[in-house]
């Protein structure tokens, strides 16, 4: 259920209709005179390779003449039993050798040719900085070996530290051309500042470790000076911008992107079509200080992770951003963006960023500012992988292991029947003459009707949420106290139910601390509405809607309210379903700044009291560790123009630690085919249903779930379970281990427990080897 306040706030929209462009199969011509089939398998076929499924996979080798060489500058610094570390001191660079494929990673792309950031990618370490003298004119991409700069080493036990003192740097071509004369006398320090000489004049520390998966690059953030801050700031560091980059379609392989489900952005030779990288906020945009360029993703990319394939079940690495993710920006270029004939994939960490300061009411107009926004070290780890474990499932299963270890994730210890998420919109309101009225949709005597009717056909293993409970109904009045709607029932009865479904399962009461309305009672406009950086408040109006303002909280506001409630929660035996809370996280100001890690400490109160009771729709990585279940799990990515590939990174990540569920299956417009893609992906069903007819929330703020009435669904509801259920209670508390696409549309998922999910996307039947997979269904293999 995507609640009002996602609905708002565009930047962090949790939207689950399918936009942008589809990557479709190429055909060059078509005959025209084709009979009705084959007109059919035609559109099938480009159909099922498309960017709204997975490929097969190519397992074209790497030529070794693409392989990195180790030279005689790269000193071997460090070394275990499964890598070779090297460091060049003369141009900073780093390189990994795989001791198990000899296969060698660089920091850096060597001679590269890429106009403009050919300089950037030569170097292992760049940094974009701020000209505060100049409206704040920020300059990208400029790596070391274009600044003048001093460095110390300093050798670890198993790597090597690297401090950096950075000094001029030319901007212009005629700075470049002067330089020269400068150093020799002929021209003076203001005359080559007249060119386009910049003094940095910062320094900044570089720890590169080598561990047992691979390496760790880490940046102190009390070594980072900015010693002329008054004319040059530090707006970000980029560590290792060339690792893992391909040209054109040298290498074969892809790089994979945690959006949505996941994706996957193949080397191929794009022939110039690309313009644009994708550039993206990890944990989504940060609404409380204004982002220069606009987020393109319908999903935030809710894990700080990244990957990279050079030649499938060869060789891979992931990026696992371990410090500073909430100022970390995801860069990836197909070849072609930007005119740069590289495939790359890095992360920029923000360590200053600018803003806009309006001093009119309208927000316009205004200077530019800037803010330091990064309040901890930055920490990155890179993982390389080989042989089999060189996928995306692999990437995924090698980021699950990471969380395990980190205790963030633990293995179920579950087996049978499926789980199914039943959401019960009890109440909402619509406008009138006098007000808003309450319109009612289930009373406590009806739910307890819908829930009993479905344990008698069998579906006893139920996730139950009552939305609309509360005085007032569902939109604009959370926050909200358990305070139930008494139209809907006495507190008696809502307790008799509560405790009713208890027997077997358990109840949520669907609540938000984030946001609220101009007619939420439990919020003061002046003191608890939430101001940006700004220091204007983050509202947004609605128009037509019957609440037309909704208002941010301050994070410590909702941590204050949340935990007052928590004993009341204990005392009715329920448990919450918390809208918003582990999936925002923006700056705000109350007379001084709190940055996002300020509001993820909020939030972690709350997440670390209500362990074990607190359910949250669309928890970022950082909330996995106290949840057991994930509500509003992506089916798609964003299926942006340059994305071949749908995979399940997210599931397989998340498969066997956490239950998984797929958004509300009542507005399903693909039939057969989204349930084959739960099975698929190992995901649960979910459905939202009223006891009312639907058509009477058309004059309310949940007019879009046009189709809700529990009569006409109650059947569909059971059948599209016991479907699922089928193939998916021979799995349930095991993990994915492999995904084979055999064929187009024609998919093999295998578990932990041995056993295999063949799913035909296809409408004909497959097989492979004895077994037969009837077109458009599943077949469970090796199930005991």
């Amino acid at each position: 259920m995507a609640n009002i306040f996602k609905k708002v706030i565009v930047l962090v929209i949790l939207s689950f209709t399918i936009v942008g462009t589809v990557k479709a199969l190429q055909i060059t011509s078509v005959s025209s005179e084709v009979d009705t089939s084959s007109n059919y398998q035609f559109i099938e076929d480009a159909k099922l390779a498309s960017s709204r499924y997975s490929r097969p996979e190519d397992y074209e080798v790497v030529d070794l003449a693409y392989y990195v060489e180790i030279t005689a500058d790269d000193a071997l610094i460090a070394s275990n039993s499964n890598f070779e570390l090297y460091f060049n001191e003369e141009t900073i660079d780093f390189k990994v050798k795989d001791l198990t494929t000899n296969y060698v990673w660089a920091t850096s792309v060597e001679d590269a040719d890429a106009g403009t950031y050919s300089s950037f990618l030569q170097s292992s370490i760049a940094i974009d900085y701020i000209q505060v003298e100049k409206d704040m004119l920020i300059k990208e991409n400029v790596g070391l070996i274009d600044i003048a700069l001093t460095t110390e080493y300093e050798l670890l036990n198993d790597g090597v530290k690297v401090s950096l003192d950075l000094g001029g740097y030319c901007s212009s071509r005629n700075c470049v051309r002067m330089y020269d004369r400068y150093l020799d006398g002929d021209i003076t320090l203001e005359q080559l500042i007249t060119a386009g000489y910049v003094e940095i004049d910062a320094a900044f520390d570089v720890e590169v470790r080598l561990t047992d998966s691979g390496i760790c690059a880490k940046v102190p953030v009390e070594s980072i000076v900015e010693r002329s801050s008054e004319k040059v700031l530090i707006s970000s560091i980029t560590l290792f911008p060339g690792l893992g980059a391909t040209e054109m379609d040298n290498i074969p392989g892809y790089m994979v992107i945690p959006d949505g489900a996941g994706a996957l952005i193949r080397y191929e030779d794009n022939e110039g079509q690309f313009q644009t990288p994708l550039i993206e906020r990890f944990y989504g945009s940060n609404l409380g200080l204004e982002e220069y360029s606009t987020s393109v993703v319908n999903y935030p990319l809710s894990m700080p992770i990244f990957g990279a394939v050079h030649g499938v079940d060869q060789n891979a690495v992931i990026g696992i951003v371990e410090g500073g993710q909430y100022n970390a920006r995801l860069h990836a270029f197909p070849n072609g963006a930007r005119s740069i004939p590289y495939n790359l994939i890095f992360t920029k960490f923000d360590v200053n960023q600018v803003y806009r300061q309006s001093y009119l009411s309208d927000g316009t107009g205004g200077i530019n500012k800037n803010i330091r926004t990064l309040q901890e070290d930055i920490s990155i780890s890179y993982n390389f992988l080989n042989n089999q474990d060189a996928n995306y499932v692999g990437i995924a299963n090698n980021y699950r292991d990471y969380l395990i270890d980190n205790s963030v994730l633990e293995l179920q210890n579950q087996s049978g029947d499926i789980d199914i998420f039943l959401n019960y919109l009890m109440s909402d309101s619509e406008l009138s003459f006098f007000g808003s009225t309450l319109v009612q949709m289930s009373t406590v005597k009806q739910v307890k009707e819908m829930y009993d009717y479905f344990v008698e056909q069998g579906i006893v293993n139920q996730k139950v949420a009552l939305m609309g409970w509360n005085e007032g109904g569902y939109s604009g009045m959370l926050p909200s106290k358990i305070d139930y709607e008494n139209s809907l029932g006495s507190n008696a009865s809502f307790r008799d139910l509560i405790e009713h479904i208890n027997q077997t399962n358990s109840v949520m009461l669907i609540n938000n601390y984030v946001a609220g309305s101009e007619d939420t009672s439990r919020i003061s406009y002046r003191t608890d509405v939430a101001k940006g950086i700004n220091r204007f408040k983050l509202e947004f109006e609605r128009p037509l809607a019957v609440h037309e303002m909704i208002y941010a909280i301050y994070p410590d506001v909702s941590n204050e309210l949340a935990l007052s409630d928590y004993e009341d929660y204990l005392d009715e035996n329920v448990e919450v379903l918390f809208e918003s809370i582990a999936s925002i996280l923006f700056t705000t100001y109350d007379g001084e700044v709190h940055f996002r890690e300020d509001a993820y400490q909020a939030y972690l109160e709350i997440m670390e009291t209500y362990d074990g009771i607190g359910n949250y729709f669309y928890p970022f990585s950082y909330a996995y560790k106290y949840t057991d279940s994930f509500f509003e799990v992506p089916l798609y990515n964003s299926q942006l123009k340059y994305y071949d590939d749908l995979v399940p990174l997210l599931q397989i990540v998340l498969k066997g630690s956490i239950d998984l569920y797929a958004s509300y299956l009542n507005f399903n417009s693909l039939g057969r085919e989204t349930l084959l893609n739960i099975i698929d992906f190992g995901m649960n069903p979910s459905f939202v249903l009223t006891y009312e007819p639907s058509s009477e929330l058309k004059n309310t703020d949940m007019g879009r779930f046009f189709t809700t009435e529990y009569d006409l669904w109650k059947e569909t509801v059971s059948e599209q379970y016991n479907y699922v259920n089928g193939a998916l209670k021979y799995v349930n508390g095991a993990y994915i281990v492999a995904r084979e696409v055999i064929d187009y549309g024609f998919v093999k998922v295998t578990y932990s427990n041995g056993v295999d999910i063949y799913i035909n996307y296809t409408s004909s039947n497959k097989t492979d080897g004895a077994i037969t997979v009837p077109y458009m269904d599943y077949y469970v293999g090796g199930a005991s």
